[in-house]
């Protein structure tokens, strides 16, 4: 990450008062507390899965293993060694990495690659896809993203380019699609409201 952290946390100050509060329920040990917060706020905001499909990485073994069996989720992993059993997810992969590449050359700057990914999310979540000709936020949500009305048409239009095949076509088209939305949001959020 650009500040050279590892990994995504509340700043300091307020991670420092969720997690006394959460101790005060009972002492977990910090890497557990963080956890729980992060498991809770997936469940408040989207519900429970019914599944998670995972790989067999030791990080999805043990505790997290013994949550979903707590919360009755069933877990199925991919077959070791096979990443092609987990393609969409892995595909999804490629596609982003190559869209923070051309951020990265285009911006001539790969040490804040970062703050480019709620874009590059906000692109995709907002974009319909091929396959299913709406988007995950339609489909999480049931109503169509709000996006600025300079990018209405544009944004209707599936993710997935007529005729495209590699990844790095998906990621040209996201790319096209975040540096949009980085531009049309602040100047749409400027605009009072009729």
């Amino acid at each position: 990450m650009s500040d050279g952290s590892t990994r995504v946390c509340p700043p300091p100050e307020e991670r420092e008062a969720i997690v006394q509060r959460v101790h005060a329920v009972g002492h977990l040990g910090l890497r557990r507390t963080l956890a729980l917060l992060q498991v809770l706020e997936v469940v408040s905001r989207f519900s429970a899965p019914a599944e998670v499909v995972t790989d067999r990485g030791g990080e999805f073994q043990g505790a997290f293993e013994q949550l979903l069996q707590q919360c009755f989720v069933d877990h199925r992993c991919t077959s070791a060694g096979h990443p092609q059993a987990d393609g969409l997810a892995e595909r999804m992969v490629q596609v982003v990495k190559a869209a923070i590449r051309m951020h990265c050359m285009e911006s001539s700057s790969s040490d804040k690659w970062d703050e480019h990914l709620p874009w590059l999310a906000v692109a995709y979540r907002c974009s319909p896809q091929a396959s299913t000709r709406y988007s995950p936020y339609e489909l999480m949500f049931g109503v169509p993203p709000v996006v600025p009305p300079a990018l209405r048409e544009r944004m209707a239009e599936p993710l997935w380019p007529v005729g495209a095949n590699t990844a790095e076509v998906y990621a040209i088209a996201l790319q096209e699609r975040a540096l949009l939305l980085r531009k049309m949001v602040p100047a749409a959020a400027a605009n009072p409201a009729p």
